[in-house]
């Protein structure tokens, strides 16, 4: 790591031209230290990479169960840091969420309070469109907690969704809103006791595989059948028909809920 510049003031340390790499990850910036208040820091610092399941082990101890898979169930680690007031706007190539791939040129704030970090006015592009949120984490009295607000707008659906035959099952474009909350002993109860809310709005939707326009082509084919017609002569006919084709849906809007970290979608 290389210090370019580093001046000291009568309130102040500034320390700028910071450039350096961590485990194979570049960073650089600028750091303030307030000489009056001991722990408080601001400034701005630029990442190759940063990873939520590190910022998640930082203040609550081992994410996943490295021996049998999963999630941890390991009790909460306690917080080893306090009296910290770090507040430094951030940016990075790459933002691993944990889930669907990375937020690409994410720009945001992050607060450290020793016991609790937060990401704040998160932005970036993710899933195709997008993204804005807020991330909360934090750990006390042997129970850790995380607040969360995601929001993607414009995002690709076929990025979300599984693959048939190569290609994806469903197709348009969607904006979400969802937020959720948890606390407890250890990152696999925090999961287990996940709850929140949120609406999915799709638009353009086109599910592949099935064609519920189908009927016309159902029945030309019984007509062509010669003999008896049972529904073992005409099974092969009618999935050709139905199986082969799209439904063009539209727009739809689908809110949900999230109780004991399953998601429920309503009506």
């Amino acid at each position: 790591t290389s210090i370019e510049n580093h001046c000291a003031f009568v309130d102040a340390v500034s320390v700028s031209g910071i450039d350096g790499r961590a485990d194979g990850n570049a960073f650089s910036g600028a750091l303030a230290f307030d000489r009056k208040a001991p722990g408080k820091a601001t400034g701005d610092l630029a990442f190759d990479t940063i990873d939520l399941g590190w910022l998640g082990e930082m203040m609550l101890g081992p994410v996943h169960n490295l021996a049998e898979g999963g999630l941890s169930a390991t009790p909460v680690a306690l917080a080893g840091w306090a009296g910290f007031d770090v507040a430094v706007g951030v940016k990075a190539k790459q933002f691993w969420p944990g889930v669907y791939g990375a937020v690409s040129d994410m720009a945001g704030k992050v607060s450290w309070k020793g016991d609790q970090i937060e990401l704040s006015e998160l932005a970036g592009g993710w899933l195709g469109g997008k993204a804005d949120g807020r991330v909360l984490i934090g750990s006390g009295d042997g129970s850790g907690f995380l607040q969360t607000k995601i929001g993607i707008t414009d995002g690709d659906l076929a990025s979300t969704v599984w693959s048939k035959g190569g290609s994806a099952i469903a197709s348009g474009r969607f904006d979400l809103t969802m937020s959720m909350e948890t606390s407890g002993t250890s990152v696999r109860a925090m999961a287990e006791g996940m709850t929140g809310s949120g609406t999915a709005t799709l638009r353009d939707l086109v599910v592949k595989g099935i064609d519920t326009g189908a009927l016309p082509a159902v029945i030309s084919a019984v007509d062509a059948k010669r003999g008896e017609i049972s529904p073992a002569s005409i099974e092969k006919d009618a999935a050709r028909a139905i199986l082969s084709g799209e439904t063009k849906i539209g727009h739809v809007t689908v809110p949900f809920n999230i109780a004991g970290g399953t998601l429920r979608a309503q009506n």
